[in-house]
């Protein structure tokens, strides 16, 4: 069993041929998804797309959050919509939440004040709501980590496409948080990240796609531009690779760290 713990099944990409998308994630071993959202306005299109798919032997999991990149297009009110949401028995984490520097846009000082409150406000909801929370940081690991310094989560998370610092790796892992790896590490230039999943406990690392976006190199190389929850193979053979253990291995114990984080039970791993 193969879990995709971040992937936008709900993205507009996905509209002419979701249910072949879908078909072929499970024809590769995939049998459960975190789908998180990003914006307040799709929020009704990502529970229609969790219900149709959602089965006994292959779960739609969706989580609901704000995503720094899109806080400015949300007033403050945004926030307590978004709280309706949490609080829904469907609901199994608060993400797609985090801060975000790079964009130059994402950097004027309004906005990113703005990041940092929606934040901390997601966070403290997430703690209110005793869910875990799924995080997006660029370029501000040591903002992320003076965010959780200021408001743990108690039930952790996923600190989504990791790509940071040893240091703070091992920082996130002792607060609780999963560290979330994806198409980034498949790249010849991912040196850091490589070692650092060489060496990092299995224990503390899940799998994910980001599909639409963040394609594998040897897709890429491909020609192709689009990514989909099937090709999290590449990323399941490469963390076999780096660590010399077997695919089946990978699978079984990040898909377990996934549902230990999530507080979910799997019958189908």
């Amino acid at each position: 069993m193969l879990m995709d713990s971040h992937c936008h099944l709900d993205a507009e990409a996905f509209d002419h041929d979701r249910d072949a998308v879908v078909l072929r994630a499970r024809q590769a071993g995939v049998n459960a998804m975190l789908v998180p959202a990003y914006s307040c306005e799709h929020f009704e299109r990502l529970e229609s797309v969790c219900c149709r798919y959602n089965r006994a032997d292959f779960v739609v999991w969706p989580a609901w959050g704000i995503h720094p990149c899109y806080v400015n297009q949300h007033k403050e009110e945004a926030l307590r919509q978004l709280e309706t949401w949490v609080f829904r028995p469907d609901c199994v984490a608060v993400g797609e939440i985090g801060l975000d520097r790079y964009l130059p846009e994402l950097r004027e000082p309004e906005v990113w004040r703005k990041q940092q409150y929606f934040l901390r406000y997601q966070l403290d909801l997430a703690n209110r709501a005793g869910k875990p929370v799924v995080i997006h940081v660029r370029h501000s690991y040591a903002e992320l980590m003076s965010a959780l310094r200021h408001c743990p989560v108690a039930a952790g998370g996923i600190v989504h496409a990791y790509n940071g610092p040893e240091d703070v790796a091992w920082a996130l892992i002792d607060a609780g948080f999963l560290l979330g790896l994806g198409g980034v590490l498949t790249q010849d230039s991912a040196h850091r990240l490589a070692d650092l999943v060489a060496r990092l406990p299995l224990s503390a690392m899940v799998l994910e796609t980001d599909a639409p976006d963040m394609l594998p190199q040897s897709l890429w190389r491909q020609g192709l531009r689009r990514h989909e929850p099937a090709w999290i193979v590449e990323v399941q053979a490469k963390v076999a690779a780096l660590r010399g253990i077997s695919l089946d291995a990978v699978a079984l114990a990040t898909s377990a760290n996934a549902l230990r984080c999530l507080n979910q039970r799997g019958s189908f791993i």
